[in-house]
């Protein structure tokens, strides 16, 4: 979710320029579904609008809080915090930052109607908003919030002078006033979008005066676009063409491990659908035995999806933070496979037969999620567990499953690459 957005900002800020080059073309893999920073909280959405706005709260390449629009924030008691806003700021209209578009940013963003994934979960928790000065705001919350602060980093800020305009008035270019170290030229959601360096950003400025933003879904059309020198950067580099890419001439590689772990969840309520006894009879929920749960674990052979699915370009997870990020514990480590176990475990639950079960997930929409699935569903069988594959895209596919998470399969890892 949020790792294409650092990985775009890392490009944007740290590419070196080459001589007599002011422009960059960047290759992405999915299109923004608008400019509208508050409408629609959505991954590809949120990277590309980010360079155009800020967040009171920055987030370092590991999730890591730094400051941005807030200089700094303090917990005053369990219930409120106090923001210390940034002074100096200028949105690319003149108009100077304050507590005022704060309040009216949090507000729009609570206002939206029909989002499809809407930034109010963010800000509901807040009871009070109280502008202390034009540089210091204090947010009450109903409960005690330790992470407000990473809420408020996926909370974009706009500038109160864009009134009521409507999501239409951003995709325009009109209302799309923001602080961030770009300003919008043109966007599209399925062709080019270009952005124009702002001078006056308050952070480090980019070398690029103009950065055009190609939608290109089809990966080896990106690859192409990139070796044939038409595209400076592309993301998303499919693990079957990484070595092609590393090996070229004319392109570099950066890749490092996302924040993102693709795991399966096992559905635990009475309902059992995709799941049946072998000769097709109903069959009281087997995932609600913890020992079943195991065995499908066990049977996972991450070490094998790393290798073979995702050619290297993942690592076996056992928890759902990878290294390097907040909350990870090195002490827990990714389970073995074990399909005797596995078959052990089944057997003292009273399946010594195994059962049928359908594995829904994503197909397209993740490095691998079919290749993956298809993968764990061989694994599966091979102790027992019929298993059919039900990919379909979006996320949420009908009928899959839900409930508490498993161990992980594997950590996707993410790549970029510039010629």
């Amino acid at each position: 979710m949020h790792g294409i957005t650092r990985l775009l900002a890392l490009i944007l800020a740290a590419i070196g320029v080459p001589a007599g080059a002011a422009n960059l073309t960047i290759a992405l893999s999915a299109g923004a579904t608008g400019f509208d920073p508050h409408f629609y909280d959505h991954d590809p959405t949120n990277a590309l609008v980010r360079h155009v706005f800020d967040s009171l709260v920055g987030v370092g390449p590991s999730q890591q809080l730094v400051p941005a629009l807030a200089e700094s924030w303090t917990p005053i008691d369990d219930l409120t915090w106090e923001f210390k806003l940034r002074r100096g700021v200028r949105f690319h209209n003149g108009a100077p930052f304050t507590a005022a578009d704060v309040k009216y940013s949090f507000e729009r963003a609570l206002a939206v109607t029909n989002s499809p994934g809407s930034f109010a979960f963010f800000l509901k928790p807040i009871t009070r908003f109280e502008a202390i000065d034009d540089f210091t705001i204090r947010l009450t919350t109903a409960g005690a919030l330790p992470i407000l602060p990473n809420y408020l980093s996926a909370v974009f800020i706009t500038g109160r002078s864009v009134g009521d305009a409507s999501s239409g008035d951003f995709n325009t270019g009109k209302a799309a006033i923001g602080t961030g170290p770009f300003k919008l030229v043109s966007f599209s959601t399925t062709d080019r979008t270009v952005l124009a360096g702002n001078a006056d950003y308050w952070g480090a400025k980019s070398s690029w005066d103009e950065v055009r933003l190609d939608v290109i879904p089809n990966p080896t059309a990106r690859i192409a676009a990139l070796l044939s020198g038409n595209i400076d950067v592309i993301e998303q580099v499919p693990t079957a063409s990484m070595q092609e890419v590393k090996r070229s001439e004319r392109a570099s590689v950066w890749e490092g491990v996302s924040n993102r772990a693709m795991f399966i969840n096992l559905l635990v309520t009475d309902d059992t659908p995709g799941i049946a006894a072998k000769d097709g009879a109903t069959l009281a929920n087997p995932l609600k035995d913890r020992r079943v749960r195991q065995a499908l674990s066990a049977a996972i052979d991450r070490a094998a999806l790393v290798d073979r699915v995702m050619e290297g370009q993942a690592i076996a997870a056992g928890q759902i933070v990878p290294p390097g990020f907040h909350g990870f514990n090195p002490d827990i480590k990714p389970p073995t496979a074990d399909a005797p176990a596995a078959r052990r475990l089944l057997a003292d639950a009273g399946l010594p037969n195994g059962f049928k079960i359908t594995l829904a997930g994503t197909s397209d929409r993740y490095p691998n999620d079919r290749r993956t699935l298809e993968a764990v569903a061989q694994m599966w069988t091979r102790i027992g567990v019929d298993t059919q594959v039900e990919g379909t895209h979006p996320v949420k596919a009908p009928g899959a499953p839900a409930g508490p998470a498993p161990p992980c399969a594997h950590g996707e890892a993410r790549s970029t690459a510039t010629a």
